[in-house]
């Protein structure tokens, strides 16, 4: 489908004068009055109000403009997503706090299987995947959130506790208490002692202010201040720094070797931390289910033995 026309009617209605219109457009004013009247006669409406200058758009025009950009949308979308069958590219959706060390794992594994696939790795929070699916922008999606959508499967990976690293010079907990206690087994501690203390947390695209929220309201507690910035690991590494609390992934911690680089303590609210689960999602009539079935094989095999 072409869109000569909406271009003629969007160059009309933006400089509203049909000798500047047909100048930008590089045609004469005369063909671009043509083309204009024969579109207002195909269409059985007048899109512009010509009598007196400066030009201006109808209520139909203005309608044409809006249905026609939407339906040029499409059609590039289409096209997208045709030339992605034709040449085939899997999109995959994954955080950039987790794809720093995932898919250094994950993506020479699956090349050797698949040398002819390209693959489009897409950084986008947990927020916005199911709208994702739903756009059909994406494969497959690695991440924390739940979904209430029947036409995208889920499977689980693994889970990961979420502790507190609260900063030795913040003074809230003695070195006596903590005696005995390590990343593998935190301190569980009173949410009295995080009442009104600095946190700091990844931005509000990542997991990690869910369930943040969901400790403050279960234990009954509230930061004092917040410092958000970009990235789990930024975060966590501000925090090990002294500048606030974080609340984040076990893993993440041992990832980055915290235990040893800082003068931390790794704590709990109870004996058992609460845990994220990481899923892999995907649309259940996806034409790449062979794909989606090997990449999550090499997340199984490859990744969860090595970094798990």
């Amino acid at each position: 489908m072409g869109f000569e026309k909406l271009d003629y009617v969007m160059a009309v209605a933006e400089e509203q004068n049909l000798t500047k219109a047909a100048k930008r457009l590089f045609i004469s004013q005369p063909a671009l009055t043509a083309a204009l009247n024969k579109l207002e006669k195909e269409l059985g409406v007048t899109l512009f109000e010509r009598k007196r200058p400066p030009v201006k758009l109808t209520q139909a025009g203005a309608f044409y403009i809006k249905e026609m950009a939407r339906i040029r949308q499409m059609q590039m979308n289409m096209q997208t997503r045709l030339d992605a069958l034709s040449h085939p590219q899997f999109r995959l959706i994954i955080g950039r706090g987790r794809g720093f060390y995932w898919l250094p794992i994950l993506l020479p594994a699956f090349r050797c299987l698949h040398p002819e696939i390209r693959v489009s790795i897409i950084n986008r929070g947990f927020d916005s995947y199911e709208s994702s699916f739903l756009g059909d922008a994406t494969d497959m999606a690695i991440g924390t959130m739940s979904m209430s959508s029947q036409d995208v499967s889920e499977e689980m990976l693994v889970k990961e506790n979420l502790i507190y690293v609260i900063p030795r010079c913040l003074n809230i907990i003695s070195e006596k208490d903590y005696e005995g206690h390590s990343l593998e087994h935190p301190l569980v501690i009173e949410a009295s002692l995080l009442e009104g203390q600095p946190f700091v947390c990844a931005e509000s695209g990542s997991s990690y202010p869910h369930f943040m929220e969901a400790e403050m309201n279960q234990y009954h507690f509230h930061y004092g201040e917040l410092m958000i910035y970009d990235t789990p690991q930024a975060s966590l590494s501000l925090a090990a720094s002294g500048m606030g609390i974080a609340f984040i992934s076990q893993n993440l911690c041992q990832w980055e070797n915290i235990e040893s680089k800082y003068q931390v303590f790794f704590c709990t609210l109870k004996e058992h931390p609460p845990t994220q689960s990481i899923r892999i999602f995907y649309p259940t009539n996806s034409p790449f289910l062979h794909l989606i079935h090997d990449m999550t094989r090499l997340c199984r095999e490859r990744v969860l033995s090595e970094l798990y």
